[in-house]
């Protein structure tokens, strides 16, 4: 058969369609889309990547993932998408190293993903994570990062003590006449008490730095894919941070 006269193929799980011929919504993320964006986290990757798929990060915290909603809420109860990699299901995404995922698949409506049934009402998210291919050298690729975060402009601008104080007054004009509020007014302006909470919490710059290593190749009767990655980070608030360390190994062997 010449390769040249077929059409797209689109696997849909039982099978194998023309995408032609293939009615189900389906949107596709290549993992060379993925790498350039340089995402932490899968669930980063995946923002504004694929029309009516919604991904909301609930914190700014180094590591916190994301919510991932496939055309929005859908029920009262858990609106998650059922996350498939390489044909198992899992809850969390966040671990996984960006740099091993092939490709994304986002099924987003009952005709595409009811081959998954009932769990699959919020919309299927496939990832396929990088394999060896038969007859390829072997290669090994090495990728290095370093960086910094910081707050975009100056730390929040605060009320020192005595300034907060005086509101608190303006705020409730009877603690004028509270000989309690009074006194601890008095202590705190007395003595200079005052603390700059921005500048408590807030470090100067956040260091990042990335190490990825992977070996690929296949011969005859084996391919495989090795990858190791290395990713810490502080956060640019102090005491925030995180560190993974993510090992996949995908080995296929000929046996006859």
């Amino acid at each position: 058969e010449d390769s040249e006269m077929l059409d797209e193929v689109v696997v849909v799980g039982y099978g194998t369609s023309t995408k032609k011929d293939l009615t189900g919504a389906v949107g596709i993320v290549s993992g060379e889309m993925i790498e350039n964006r340089q995402a932490v986290q899968i669930s980063n990757a995946l923002q504004g990547a694929v029309a009516g798929l919604n991904v909301t990060r609930n914190s700014g915290a180094p590591g916190s993932g994301g919510t991932i909603r496939v055309r929005g809420n859908t029920t009262i109860g858990n609106n998650d998408a059922l996350i498939i990699v390489d044909g198992i299901p899992t809850d969390d995404i966040n671990n996984i190293n960006p740099n091993d995922i092939e490709n994304i698949s986002v099924l987003k409506d009952a005709a595409a993903s009811s081959i998954y049934g009932s769990r699959a009402a919020n919309g299927v998210v496939i990832m396929t994570s990088k394999k060896g291919k038969m007859g390829q050298k072997a290669r090994v690729s090495i990728n290095a990062q370093y960086g910094w975060s910081r707050m975009t402009g100056d730390n929040i601008e605060m009320m020192n003590t005595e300034q907060w104080l005086n509101l608190q007054e303006m705020l409730d004009p009877g603690k004028a006449y509270d000989t309690t509020f009074q006194k601890r007014k008095k202590f705190y302006i007395d003595n200079g008490i005052s603390t700059d909470w921005a500048d408590v919490f807030f470090g100067d710059a956040a260091p990042t730095q990335q190490y990825d290593v992977n070996v690929v190749g296949g011969s005859e009767g084996i391919n495989y894919y090795i990858s190791f990655g290395h990713y810490d980070t502080e956060g640019i608030m102090d005491d925030s941070s995180l560190r993974r360390e993510t090992l996949r190994s995908n080995v296929e062997v000929k046996v006859t």
